[in-house]
């Protein structure tokens, strides 16, 4: 039975009181702050400005903050390290003094807009900073502060004009000049040296949180409703103090609140000074910090391996650091990497990959043959033709160097069924797609050519992973869900509600990517083998060659050939990947059978159905191969089910296991470099270590990897499954909701003890999966 006896759950939105928060009337209210872009990243559809409501919460923040500063502190170590400094200078004194030439350097070049703020909380603040530690009685404190309160309190004698952030400046003059006359009537003039003095403590102070933000400051109008009044009495003026030469003169001094560790991270970022900024001032800030952390980064190119370890100090190295090498990590990055998503069961022989029965006896042995291993399916190929004729980017400026991208083709096979151990291997490597161009790699052909070889592997699958696999089918898939979601169904709709967790932070993250990480010169641009314009468009290709429906895990694994747990034992991805697709499709299914009696009421949900066909339509949200009917329509309760899991588990999940590995595998270079510096070509049996070195990433641009890599791999904000306290109303939701939460648990239990049984695998585990995209 339905919760509610009614054929249309619009009726159920359409009962609800009109003044309810989450009413009809709000949702129709942010349709239009919802609206569409299709040319950030053409032609797919992202938010068109990013609406009020979808900024980062604070405890996100925080997280972010905290392991962006271990980033600095080991960059600055490092710095610290290769100029022969260390011990001449404390890392508790080199950080604050680093973030404040950023935090100074960003408020002279991206000042304007933000000194206006500054100036509105100084208003507040001047009070009590001209007055603090005057050598004046107690009588004429009172005195001042009456006089100011009985200014402030006086009517106005006419309606004011709201004030300008242009005005500020001139308006806080005039309240200074205000409250520097009354003190005047009453004390000796203060020093101009002491209020720059005061000033300087009145940031201190702000940067320490001692006051409210922003919003909390006494509001303009009383501020201007004190302007319009004149004091009592004449009084004698003092020399005027101008406020924006003295908060930049301060901000030049050393201030206390700026971070020297990590327990003084959330402190600064939930200081008022900036709240009082704002995330816009925040966000330049943190790209000023990350082209200084590239700036004083190691230059040239490493001599040995351990120029790379070198990088890690602060930071631990991931344990790749010791592994990447072997045969047996560069299998298992096929089936537990960050992109364990490429291979594809081998049929038949492939013209482009000639790769002779010699070559593969090499490998697997004499007992076995490749017309045996791909006869019974176990022969898979990693194939990156989507990365053919890509054009090669640069990194520099000065000098600036080729980058190069490749579009190998990897064999793999399992061996039969009776070889007691059935991991993956890797059989041979095919450079480029034109085996006259390229010759087949094999261990045989040299260990520094076959280094080599895989090392190519690993560039191409970086830079599929973040293109596709990780930008295109996660954060680019979920995005028009979000925006159709805001703009077609109402806040009381069971679907919205069910959504709604699973999109907090997407949009912001997307927006924050597309400035940042995707812009000219931005991080993708810098770190990956392509031009950013050609990365774009790998995106686009990546995100449309496979349709919404066709991307469900349980289709996806079949239409690549890697269903089968007989032939494929070892598949981590696949397997726990299962287990929480399934977890959530029965928690989709009980809640929204709770809605939803059968499929006719899903297609008289008009809602609903208004919600399909936006997700399609060419100027909403253009999802390719969405819904059940002829139509973009949703049929079927069924297909309902699928689909919400679908979004529900590429929210969660799958970028979870796209996502963390970023910091456990890729942050450390030439385990995973996001781009090669020498051509495919160069590979061959007369390949040697220098030729492998040469191929992996100058130390400036390793650098760059781990701080950004390490950054977006290990923020982990809110856990599948925990939602807040009474966020479902509905009472009959408690039941299902506590059996999903318990089905997370035991999966929690049951990869951990698939760990002891293979080589660890911990990305899909419940305990490390957001509940949105939120990183």
């Amino acid at each position: 039975m339905s919760l509610f006896p009614i054929h249309d759950v619009s009726e159920l939105c359409s009962t609800l009181p009109m003044n309810d928060t989450n009413s009809l009337q709000q949702g129709q209210a942010l349709v239009g702050a919802y609206q569409y872009n299709y040319t950030h990243i053409e032609p797919i559809a992202m938010v068109d400005v990013l609406p009020p409501g979808e900024k980062f919460s604070d405890p996100w923040k925080e997280l972010a903050a905290q392991q962006a500063f271990k980033s600095i502190i080991n960059s600055l170590i490092v710095d610290i390290t290769y100029q022969g400094d260390r011990g001449k200078k404390r890392i508790e004194d080199h950080v604050p003094e680093f973030l404040r030439q950023i935090l100074v350097q960003t408020l002279q070049e991206k000042g304007e807009p933000f000194k206006p703020r500054l100036v509105r909380a100084l208003i507040d603040l001047l009070p009590q900073v001209l007055f603090q530690g005057l050598q004046s009685t107690r009588k004429a404190e009172v005195k001042v502060s009456t006089t100011i309160e009985t200014t402030l309190q006086q009517p106005l004698q006419s309606v004011p004009s709201p004030i300008t952030d242009v005005e500020v400046s001139s308006q806080s003059e005039k309240v200074e000049t205000t409250l520097k006359q009354s003190l005047h009537s009453v004390s000796p003039p203060i020093a101009d040296v002491e209020i720059s003095k005061r000033i300087e403590a009145a940031l201190e102070q702000l940067l320490q949180d001692g006051l409210s933000p922003e919003e909390d400051v006494e509001s303009l109008n009383t501020v201007e409703t004190a302007l319009q009044q004149p004091l009592q009495g004449k009084v004698s003026p003092i020399e005027e103090v101008e406020v924006l030469n003295r908060v930049e003169t301060a901000l030049q001094q050393p201030l206390q609140g700026l971070p020297s560790s990590e327990a003084d991270v959330v402190k600064f970022v939930t200081s008022s000074l900036i709240k009082i900024l704002g995330e816009d001032f925040l966000k330049i800030f943190v790209k000023n910090l990350y082209k200084a952390l590239k700036k004083i980064a190691p230059k040239g190119r490493a001599s040995s391996l351990e120029d790379y370890r070198k990088l890690f100090v602060y930071i631990e190295p991931p344990e790749v650091a010791n592994t990447f090498q072997s045969d047996e990590f560069f299998a298992y990055m096929r089936v537990a990497g960050p992109n364990p998503v490429m291979i594809a069961r081998l049929t038949a022989p492939d013209v482009r990959f000639p790769v002779t029965e010699e070559q593969y006896k090499s490998v697997m042995g004499d007992s076995d043959s490749l017309r045996n291993a791909i006869e019974e399916g176990r022969v898979y190929l990693a194939d990156y033709a989507i990365l053919d004729g890509a054009l090669n980017g640069t990194s520099g400026p000065n000098p600036q160097m080729q980058k190069y991208s490749y579009a190998p083709l990897a064999m793999f096979a399992v061996p039969a069924k009776d070889a007691p151990d059935r991991l993956l291997r890797p059989v041979a490597i095919q450079c480029g797609q034109s085996p006259a161009e390229y010759p087949v790699i094999t261990p045989s052909t040299g260990a520094d050519a076959w280094l080599m070889a895989k090392t190519i592997v690993q560039v191409a699958d970086a830079n599929f992973h973040e293109a596709v696999s990780h930008l295109a089918r996660t954060h680019l898939l979920v995005e028009p869900f979000v925006i159709a979601t805001h703009r077609q169904l109402p806040a009381t709709h069971p679907l919205y509600k069910l959504l709604m967790p699973h999109f907090q932070g997407t949009l912001a993250i997307n927006h924050v990517a597309y400035e940042f990480l995707l812009a000219p010169q931005g991080g993708v641009d810098e770190l990956l083998s392509s031009t950013i314009d050609n990365s774009r468009v790998l995106a686009v290709k990546g995100l449309q060659a496979r349709g919404f429906n066709a991307d469900m895990l349980p289709q996806r694994l079949k239409d690549r050939g890697v269903d089968d747990q007989s032939v494929l034992p070892v598949y981590p991805y696949r397997d726990d990947g299962l287990l929480i697709w399934d977890a959530i499709h029965d928690w989709v299914e009980a809640y929204l059978g709770l809605y939803y009696n059968s499929d006719k009421d899903v297609r008289s949900d008009r809602r609903l159905q208004n919600w399909a066909e936006e997700l399609v339509a060419f100027d909403g949200g253009r999802l390719q191969d969405f819904g059940d009917g002829d139509k973009p329509k949703i049929k079927m309760l069924e297909y309902l089910i699928d689909a919400v899991t679908m979004v529900i588990f590429t929210a969660s999940a799958q970028h979870a296991a796209v996502n963390f590995p970023q910091n456990g595998v890729m942050s450390f270079a030439p385990a995973m470099p996001t781009a090669g510096y020498v051509t495919a070509k160069a590979v061959g049996a007369g390949a040697t270590k220098q030729d492998w070195l040469d191929l992996l990433p100058p130390l400036d641009q390793a650098q760059h990897q781990l701080n950004l890599l390490y950054l977006l791999g290990s923020v982990y904000y809110t856990k599948l499954g925990e939602y807040e306290d009474g966020y479902f109303t509905d009472a009959k939701v408690a039941k299902p909701l506590q059996s999903f939460q318990q089905r997370l648990q035991d999966i929690e239990e049951i990869i951990e003890h698939r760990n002891l049984e293979r080589p660890p695998y911990d990305d899909l585990k419940p305990s490390k999966i957001p509940q949105s995209i939120n990183i």
